[in-house]
């Protein structure tokens, strides 16, 4: 049994370019809030944060979830930023909370909301999760405004549709291009900077290199040919940019979303045949209309990217731990292996390299004290991931199963 594509993901039989997906990837609101007189809530962040400092190290906090919904396990370090007393901190959200009781001429609390929650959750259920949090525990948010907003439209097209030639087709209002290379490949463009900025990259190769967002091919639903490329067009609107075009309040967003995409894509990013023509003579390129016609609203939610994200980030710490254990083997027994025909006893080795480091110090209270630390970096909710496993027995399959129907690398 397969998995059909995600519902903003189309057909690409036949089509040259084709939108595998769209979406908000980054999301920053500043708040404006009015807290509960008791201060209960600047109290416990007070207590977190004197045993950070105490322990000169991050600790993890527990913020109180309203009833039916899971609490917020999170990591709260030993220091501040810009002003901001205290940082809460997981893989969903990024929160830097100021020590001030009622709205000033800064925001209250900066929220960034994460990448992978917002494809799992959709874009009004991720911000709704964290405003209900902090309501929960005595925030009156008075305002919800945009601080900084990522839409991206992620399209199929022929490899060779993709070369630095393109450096010259950019008809664009931003005075900063910047082509990027490995290898001498080509891997994308840097279009701006400040308050409005593009880039276009090959997500594809973003993804093996750099960020592991292996469940990105889950929301595509599929992986592209050899002679194919997955480019992402991504924009960046910082604060300044998002109020000229006179959208600051997070209520506005939703509507807007068409309207803005239509801003980058049409009026202050083109990619044409020849920018030195005049206006009128110019032709867009044909995967260019695309891509301007790419995002046309709301963002759907994947809950199996959860799933997915976990089962990719295990096999890659196995992974890590198998490269570790044969170095430090190899170290220990100091090349006797060359010239020999001898195969190792993988579970002793195993056991030798554990009884190593438990020799270094390493106590069953500080193992504890690390595996609760990284619980807190990488906790999903509970009743997200129960969501997606259901999905998955629905479907007949196993999160093992979904991973090993496909893999990442091609052969």
């Amino acid at each position: 049994m397969t998995i059909s594509p995600p519902a903003n993901v189309r057909d690409t039989k036949n089509i040259p370019f084709s939108v595998l997906a769209y979406g908000v990837d980054t999301l920053n609101l500043a708040l404006d809030i009015t807290w509960n007189s008791e201060g209960e809530f600047f109290r416990k962040l007070t207590e977190y944060r004197c045993d950070a400092d105490e322990q000169e190290e991050e600790v993890s906090c527990v913020i109180t979830g309203p009833d039916g919904q899971a609490d917020w396990v999170c990591a709260l370090p030993n220091y501040g930023d810009r002003g901001y007393q205290w940082i809460l901190t997981a893989k969903d959200y990024h929160l830097k909370i100021g020590n001030w009781m009622e709205p000033k001429s800064r925001p209250s609390v900066m929220v960034e909301i994460r990448s992978e929650t917002l494809w799992t959750h959709g874009v009004d259920a991720a911000v709704q999760r964290i405003l209900k949090l902090l309501e929960n525990v005595g925030a009156k948010i008075e305002t919800v405004k945009l601080s900084r907003l990522d839409l991206c439209v992620d399209l199929l097209m022929t490899a060779s549709d993709w070369h630095s030639g393109l450096m010259d087709c950019f008809n664009t209002r931003a005075q900063k291009i910047d082509p990027h290379t490995s290898n001498r490949k080509l891997t994308g463009f840097s279009i701006g900077a400040g308050v409005m900025s593009a880039r276009l990259y090959d997500k594809w190769r973003e993804i093996i290199d750099r960020s592991q967002k292996f469940w990105m091919f889950d929301i595509w639903g599929m992986i592209p040919a050899e002679d194919e490329k997955v480019i992402r067009t991504e924009f960046q609107l910082r604060r300044e940019q998002l109020k000229e075009l006179q959208i600051s309040e997070y209520e506005q967003l939703e509507a807007s979303l068409p309207n803005i995409w239509s801003y980058c894509s049409k009026r202050w990013l083109k990619v044409v045949d020849d920018p030195n023509k005049h206006p009128a003579r110019q032709k867009l390129l044909p995967w260019w209309e695309v891509v301007q016609n790419g995002f046309p609203g709301a963002q759907n939610a994947f809950p199996l990217v959860r799933g997915k994200s976990i089962s990719h980030e295990q096999d890659a710490l196995i992974n890590q731990i198998q490269g570790f254990v044969a170095a430090l083997t190899g170290l220990l027994r100091q090349g006797d292996l060359i010239g020999k025909d001898e195969t190792l006893d993988t579970r002793s080795h195993m056991r030798m390299v554990i009884d190593l480091v438990c020799n270094k110090q390493w106590t069953d209270e500080k193992f504890t004290k690390k595996v609760k630390l990284n619980q807190v970096k990488r906790i999903r909710y509970g009743q997200k991931f129960e969501e997606a496993s259901r999905v998955l027995n629905e479907l007949g399959l196993s999160l093992e199963q979904l991973h090993s129907r496909e893999s990442p690398h091609h052969d």
